[in-house]
């Protein structure tokens, strides 16, 4: 992660966003932000003092899971029903404290359902579809779970 972060600090049109307004500062002046984000929650180690290292180098979003389970749940073909554990509610409570974005896409529902009902910000899901819009995709996302006016399943 070092080696990410003076890779941004040595390029001048490159800035590393930590801020909602750091992303409207850097649009205003041209740069190109960078948010940084980890594509599965396995950089915690199972510890949330990782997770506050993460944050002060830089990281603000973070999908919980990706291809794997991992130690904070399950994946979204996993069907053994697993939704989060007492590690990942404190994942979850932790990223609400720091101002993090937690990113639910990959959850296994049960657990993206745990999340949606815990966190106390809003949450990202930021590559999944809607099965009422994409039916064909096996891995779309229940209607129920979009903020969006879209008839029911």
């Amino acid at each position: 992660m070092r080696e990410i972060l003076s890779n941004i600090e040595r390029h001048s049109q490159l800035s590393l966003i930590r801020t909602a307004d750091e992303i409207l500062q850097e649009k205003q002046n041209r740069q190109v932000g960078i948010l940084l984000g980890s594509e599965g929650g396995k950089l915690i180690i199972h510890n949330l003092e990782n997770l506050q290292r993460l944050y002060e180098l830089g990281l603000r979003h973070v999908m919980l899971t990706w291809a794997f389970n991992n130690q904070i749940s399950a994946v979204e073909l996993d069907s053994s029903g697993q939704g989060l554990t007492d590690f990942d509610r404190q994942v979850v409570v932790e990223m609400n404290r720091l101002g993090m974005i937690i990113d639910v896409t990959h959850l296994a529902r049960p657990a993206m359902r745990e999340v949606i009902e815990l966190s106390i910000r809003p949450i990202l899901n930021s590559h999944t579809t809607l099965k009422s819009i994409t039916i064909v995709f096996p891995l779309s996302v229940p209607t129920r779970f979009s903020f969006w006016p879209i008839a029911a399943e």
